[in-house]
C-alpha cells in the first residue's frame, strides 16, 4: 500500500481532532522532538526527518467501519462484534490492477512469471497450462514466495476462463525442438497449437495485447494475427 498525505494530520504539534476514529493519533511536539533529535544523531537531515513527519500517515487497509447495531426486533439476529474502539470488520475486496496471463508454463513460461513477480511488475497472475497437476503445484510455490512481494493474486488452471479480463496475455505454450530439428521443423506441430488457442484467449480477454514467445516467434506470431482476425 503506497503512503498518502493525510489531510487530518498535516500538524505533528496539534492534537488530535476530533472528527478523527480513535484508533488515529497526530504526532505531539515533544514525540517529534525525539524522532528528529535521534535522526540527526545518526547523520540524517532535520528538515527532511520534519518534513516527513508532517506529513505522516497512518497505514490501513480502508477507513475504519462504523458500528451499526441491528435491529433489536429480531430476535437470533448476529450481533456485531465490537473491540475497544475499533470495530471488527472485513476488507474490501482486493482488485488487481494490472493482470497478466501466462499461456504454457514449462521452464519459459514459469521464468517470466518469476521475472514479473520479483520486479512487482502485476497485480494479478494467471497461469494456464494442460498439465493441470503440475501447474497446480507450481502456483502454490509462486504463492509461497510472493508472500515476500507486494500483494498479488496467482490463480492456476487448464481452463482458460482463469484469463478472463487481462491486460496482455503472453504465449509460450508449443512443442520444444527434437534431436536433429531446426526451428521451422516446429511451424506445423506449434502452428496448430496457437491456432487452437487464440480464439480461445479471446473470448475471455478480447482486448488483451498478446506477446508470442512460442517457436519460432516471427512465424507464430504470424499465424496468431491470422488466428486472431
Amino acid at each position: 500500500m503506497t503512503s498518502r498525505p493525510n489531510p487530518d494530520i498535516a500538524n505533528p504539534n496539534a492534537a488530535t481532532p476530533s472528527n478523527l476514529h480513535p484508533s488515529v493519533h497526530a504526532l505531539d511536539a515533544a514525540t517529534v522532538d525525539e524522532i528528529v533529535a535521534a535522526a540527526v544523531s545518526r547523520g540524517g537531515s532535520e528538515a527532511l526527518v520534519r518534513d516527513q513527519l508532517l506529513h505522516a500517515t497512518v497505514r490501513r487497509s480502508h477507513n475504519p467501519v462504523p458500528v451499526v447495531a441491528p435491529p433489536s426486533s429480531r430476535s437470533g439476529q448476529r450481533q456485531f462484534i465490537q473491540r475497544g474502539s475499533v470495530p471488527i470488520a472485513s476488507a474490501p475486496a482486493f482488485r488487481p490492477k494490472n493482470k497478466v496471463s501466462i499461456i504454457g508454463c514449462g521452464q519459459v513460461g514459469l521464468a517470466i512469471a518469476y521475472s514479473l513477480l520479483n520486479r512487482n511488475a502485476v497485480g494479478a497472475l494467471a497461469l494456464c497450462d494442460i498439465a493441470e497437476e503440475k501447474l497446480i503445484g507450481e502456483a502454490m510455490d509462486l504463492r509461497q514466495g510472493s508472500a515476500f512481494y507486494s500483494r498479488v493474486k496467482i490463480d492456476a488452471a487448464s481452463s482458460y476462463d482463469v484469463t478472463a479480463d487481462s491486460d496482455l496475455v503472453i504465449i509460450t505454450a508449443g512443442t520444444a525442438r527434437r534431436p536433429g530439428e531446426t526451428r521451422l521443423d516446429l511451424v506445423a506441430r506449434n502452428s496448430g497449437i496457437i491456432q487452437r488457442i487464440i480464439p480461445k484467449v479471446l473470448r475471455y480477454s478480447p482486448d488483451a495485447p498478446l506477446c508470442i514467445v512460442s517457436n519460432p516467434a516471427d512465424v507464430m506470431t504470424a499465424v496468431a494475427a491470422r488466428a486472431a482476425e
